[in-house]
């Protein structure tokens, strides 16, 4: 496994190397930017190996029980989605170029899908992993804090959602590491409160990307002050979710303790 884990692994390199070497010399975007990025690619995938290495154990079919012999198809578009955030990055980096912006958006909104057709995969077709699970709400949550970091940079959401959005990731990120401190990890698994967060998220995101192109009336933006609202009491709501998630998973912490 460790051998089809790694030449996936470098093709999706070889993928966003080529993707963006091909943005620089067409449109001839600023050289340094280019060469942080190439660095930023290869950094990124060497820890997706790692991980994936690390945890090639958890490689099992959640149906069957069965390890895989090779990757499946569900979790490879997962993959795809991971290996893409260095990629959107630069795209966003670069969007002061109208053509970026038009390969920006339809990279973004593809990738953005893809979280559906992950899913939709691995119910349909019994490719359900446990490596699959902790894959896709890593894939989730870094794609959001990525375009939630540029977007607030570029002005296109307002520092109270920004505040909001980010404090549920950093929160979520504090919690799993305390608790792998405390030698009693979380299992890393998608919840429900979590997927209509991060839909309803992305849905938003992707309509902010339509204020590269078109100059909404201000009618249009009461549209978009109204889902910004909508959006984040979402985010606040079901951020309960988690709190109670790991308030339970503490108290079995502390359970734990007392019979041993």
């Amino acid at each position: 496994m460790e051998k089809k884990i790694g030449r996936l692994v470098l093709f999706f390199w070889l993928f966003q190397f080529s993707a963006v070497f091909a943005i620089y010399k067409i449109f001839n975007t600023d050289t340094e930017i280019f060469s942080a990025f190439l660095i930023h690619i290869t950094l990124w995938h060497s820890l997706l190996l790692f991980f994936l290495i690390l945890y090639k154990g958890d490689f099992i079919n959640v149906g069957t029980n069965l390890v895989l012999e090779k990757i499946n198809l569900a979790n490879g578009i997962t993959l795809f989605r991971i290996s893409s955030v260095p990629l959107i990055a630069f795209l966003l980096k670069q969007n002061s170029i109208e053509q970026i912006k038009i390969i920006l958006a339809v990279v973004l909104i593809l990738v953005f899908l893809t979280d559906f057709f992950d899913g939709f995969i691995a119910r349909k077709f019994n490719q359900e992993t446990k490596i699959g699970r902790m894959l896709d709400s890593m894939s989730d949550y870094s794609l959001l804090a990525l375009v939630s970091i540029v977007y607030y940079q570029l002005g296109l959401v307002p520092n109270w959602f920004f505040y909001l959005i980010f404090g549920r990731l950093m929160f979520q990120a504090l919690g799993m590491v305390f608790f792998i401190l405390l030698k009693f990890p979380v299992e890393i698994k998608s919840t429900r409160g979590g997927k209509i967060t991060i839909a309803a998220t992305m849905i938003l995101y992707s309509l902010k990307m339509l204020q590269f192109f078109i100059p909404f009336s201000d009618n249009f933006k009461q549209l978009f002050l109204i889902g910004e609202y909508a959006c984040g009491f979402i985010i606040f709501v079901f951020l309960f979710e988690k709190i109670f998630i790991f308030y339970d998973h503490y108290k079995k912490y502390r359970k734990g303790n007392k019979e041993s």
